[in-house]
């Protein structure tokens, strides 16, 4: 499948202080595409890691996430790696 609730961006530019710690924003993939819930919070070496509260499909390296809060841009960042967070196994 191509869904993914993990995104790694890098270069990101932020309107103001990176946040600290996991902020809850809007994360949007697609110039034209909805607004994702998520959590987001500033890396080490100047990137950011976006956690989607729902997978997402079809968000790939190259693309660009930009963070809200509300209707405020607070951030965005090239998206360089898109993953699924390591799921619990549950029996059937």
């Amino acid at each position: 499948m191509l869904t993914i609730d993990v995104i790694e961006g890098e270069n990101a530019r932020w309107c103001g202080p990176p946040p600290q710690g996991r902020v809850t924003v809007g994360a949007q993939v697609r110039a034209h595409g909805r607004e994702l819930p998520a959590t987001a919070e500033a890396t080490e070496d100047g990137g950011v890691l976006v956690h989607l509260d729902e997978r997402e499909r079809g968000v790939a390296a190259g693309q660009s996430v930009v963070l809200y809060d509300g209707t405020r841009v607070i951030g965005s960042a090239t998206i360089t790696a898109t993953r699924r967070a390591t799921a619990s196994t549950s029996s059937a």
